[in-house]
């Protein structure tokens, strides 16, 4: 008796955790950031930045903090990572 108890409760454990869908949206009251901060740190022969942190529109494209970066370093050629991505 007692494993047909045990099943008929799996069974309703399973069923209340597929029967809840994830939201498609974030709540309304939810507020995205307007800025987002940037950390740069120089690798092999980068030149070294006075400030390391930007803030810059959440908004904003990601060729923007390239073209950021390229004037403040005054190279024509820049290699960034995103975490361990490259891009």
């Amino acid at each position: 008796m007692s494993n047909t108890a045990d099943s008929d409760q799996i069974t309703s454990a399973q069923g209340a955790l597929t029967s809840n869908p994830a939201p498609s949206e974030p709540a309304k009251d939810t507020k995205l950031p307007e800025k987002v901060v940037i950390h740069f740190e120089p690798t092999s022969d980068a030149p070294i930045l006075k400030q390391k942190k930007f803030k810059v529109n959440a908004d904003d494209k990601f060729s923007s903090v390239i073209e950021f970066l390229r004037k403040q370093i005054k190279r024509e050629t820049v290699f960034l990572y995103c975490r361990t991505s490259f891009c």
